[in-house]
């Protein structure tokens, strides 16, 4: 399973922020360096288990917090409609 940035939001990195605008008008604001570090790893098209091994790697955690973690982050961002899962 890979995740995609979805294709009606506009995005872009600021001084080490992220910043995504909705059709709507919406805008969201990621300020983790964590978060960052994912939402780039979407935009490659990493699968989850790629993005937790590169978390663990970077971060130097354990796959189970930074599995819980990347979970929680990446239901946000669907539930959002800034990103889209792909089976």
């Amino acid at each position: 399973m890979s995740y995609t940035i979805s294709s009606d939001v506009a995005w872009r990195e600021v001084g080490g922020e992220l910043f995504v605008i909705t059709p709507d008008g919406f805008l969201h604001g990621v300020r983790s360096e964590a978060g960052l570090f994912i939402w780039r790893h979407i935009e490659q098209g990493l699968s989850r288990n790629e993005i937790l091994a590169a978390l663990c790697a970077e971060f130097e955690v354990s796959s189970d917090e930074a599995g819980k973690d990347l979970d929680e982050f990446l239901e946000s961002m669907i539930g959002k409609g800034l990103i889209t899962l792909e089976e």
